[in-house]
């Protein structure tokens, strides 16, 4: 083998040998990234307006793909699971985010909120019924006469 030759196979291997090494630092940023994310939940909207067919998107991230959620509220003292009347199910996508959404229909006609104005606590928890995270929930009456000041807004 010349000079030549063996400066070749040499640049060769050392070009492999970063790419490689640039390959797996960037795998372990981007789990240590993953790894790292809180998980977080949001209610939109913010003021829920309690009457029939209001559509709630509960959206979350932060999570591991595909984790197994349940969404609970705690109504009259006892956790409430709402993660059954969500569409579609709440699943983390390969990001670890989701998006679901609660069409409140069966706890208008079953009156399982109390009196109005209410904040509940929406709570993911996982499996094992560890809270992950946790988001506030304003339900107010449209149609009551006097609004408090946090539904005032409300038409």
């Amino acid at each position: 083998m010349n000079k030549k030759q063996s400066f070749y196979n040499y640049l060769t291997k050392s070009v492999i040998l970063i790419s490689f090494s640039a390959i797996f630092l960037l795998i372990g940023i981007s789990s240590h990234v993953n790894a790292a994310a809180t998980p977080n939940v949001t209610v939109t909207p913010a003021v829920v307006e309690y009457k029939p067919n209001v559509e709630v998107l509960i959206a979350g991230s932060g999570f591991e793909p595909k984790q197994k959620l349940r969404l609970f509220i705690t109504m009259s003292g006892l956790p409430s699971g709402i993660h059954y009347m969500v569409k579609p199910e709440p699943i983390p996508n390969e990001l670890g985010a989701f998006a679901s959404v609660w069409t409140l229909r069966r706890e208008i006609s079953k009156k399982l909120i109390a009196p109005l104005p209410v904040v509940y606590t929406l709570e993911v928890r996982d499996k094992d019924d560890n809270t992950l995270c946790t988001a506030p929930m304003l339900f107010c009456d449209p149609k009551a006469k006097e609004k408090s000041a946090a539904c005032g807004f409300l038409e």
